[in-house]
């Protein structure tokens, strides 16, 4: 009988050990379920009131962690008229890296005794906490001058006359390309596609931030210089060829009509005598204003005109820097290049923040060679200050007008 006894002990001892093995054995299915909080199997069923509260806290925490981050925080944007240097060291003495334009700035990197070193466009370089502005501060000066953009999120995206779906199409914004926002309404934002062109597009597709200008280095701003200056040879050579070709013909143009004259007699009194018509030659366009240019000024200026007569021809760029000079000269707009370009309301695309794109992928060299060439007085609209595309001009408004190339310049 006792061994009979021991044996069934044996059995359920062995039993209920067995039993303990297979409960404790770690499950797959739990622990995806574990990994993962949306996923309930069977097994974890009986604690799922459990793996609820965990996932609930779960997503409380990444909604913590995922808080949107602040689109000013560690930005540094230049408040300034005209340009401010980017140095290599926290020194006024320090070499200059580049330049930022107002508006311009860039990621903070640090900060120490009055300066901060930001990177932007490449470089990386101290600037002087005196003419910037930081955090909210950096409100008022992103909607005066467009650094809000708009990134596409999605493929080829679909630019709207108006804030709808059913309104006519006016163009398309390429795939993470950004643009300069004018302005946000529900479900809507509005972006300034060229530099005559603007429109709607769906705020599901964009993605709405800060970019302030890119700082612009020595490097580029001298190879503008250099190209804008063998630009100037090369016009002033042009210049006097054509002028000396013009003397020539009229000179011949002189000769034959003397030898001409000098063959006729005229009138029974045997006089005789010759007529030579006086031709001159269309004078050459003049230096009436010149300005003397930094190279920030002739970059700033390169970039405008590529904007603003982006594929037209010489005369096109040349006629539109021609204007911005005649403006300088008024005072009316201000007295220096950066702030007749940044006047408001006068070259929208500025002011929108899409000279930023020129700026950052720099001017043609057909751009630079006009910005020299109006910056040393060549002019060929006179002394007109205003224009406007050809598509939106009103000729019968004008006193007088002037068309070059997509532009038509005017007087009022």
């Amino acid at each position: 009988m006792m061994a009979i006894y021991f044996l069934i002990l044996f059995i359920v001892a062995g039993a209920a050990l067995l039993a303990f093995l297979c409960l404790s054995k770690p499950s797959d299915k739990k622990n995806n379920a574990g990994s993962d909080p949306s996923i309930a199997s069977s097994s974890t069923l009986k604690n799922s009131h459990q793996i609820g509260t965990d996932a609930k806290s779960t997503a409380k925490a990444k909604i913590k962690e995922e808080k949107p981050v602040d689109p000013y925080e560690n930005l540094a944007v230049a408040n300034v008229d005209d340009a401010l240097n980017l140095r290599e060291k926290p020194d006024t003495d320090a070499k200059v890296l580049g330049t930022c334009f107002r508006g311009g700035g860039g990621t903070i990197l640090k900060r120490k005794n009055g300066w901060t070193k930001i990177r932007s466009g490449g470089l990386e370089g101290w600037l002087k906490d005196d003419y910037l502005v930081f955090g909210d501060d950096i409100k008022p000066l992103a909607k005066e001058l467009g650094l809000y953009i708009a990134t596409v999120s999605t493929q080829t995206l679909h630019v709207r006359e108006e804030a709808s779906t059913d309104s006519a199409i006016v163009g398309l914004a390429a795939a993470e390309d950004y643009y300069p926002v004018l302005s946000q309404e529900t479900g809507w934002v509005k972006i300034q596609l060229s530099v005559d062109t603007s429109g709607y597009v769906s705020s599901d597709y964009v993605t709405i931030s800060v970019k302030p200008g890119r700082a612009i280095s020595i490097e580029a701003e001298m190879a503008a210089l250099e190209a804008a200056r063998q630009a100037a040879e090369e016009a002033e050579q042009a210049s006097r060829a054509a002028e000396e070709a013009q003397i020539a013909a009229a000179k011949s143009q002189a000769e034959a009509n003397a030898a001409k004259g000098s063959s006729q007699t005229s009138g029974k009194s045997g006089n005789s005598g010759s007529s030579s018509k006086k031709s001159t030659a269309a004078p050459a366009a003049k230096s009436s204003y010149v300005i003397s240019a930094s190279e920030s000024d002739v970059y700033l200026l390169s970039a405008c005109l590529t904007m603003e007569a982006n594929g037209g021809s010489y005369e096109s760029y040349l006629a539109v820097g021609s204007l911005i000079v005649n403006r300088v000269k008024s005072g009316k707009w201000g007295k220096s290049i950066s702030s007749v370009i940044y006047a408001d309301g006068q070259f929208p695309g500025a002011t929108s923040g899409l000279l930023d794109k020129y700026l950052d992928r720099g001017p043609s060299s057909t751009a630079t060679k006009a910005a020299k060439a109006a910056l040393a007085g060549e002019n060929q609209i006179g002394d007109y200050l205003y224009f406007t595309s050809t598509k939106s001009a009103n000729y019968d408004s004008y006193s007088s007008y002037q068309v070059v190339g997509g532009n038509c310049f005017y007087k009022k």
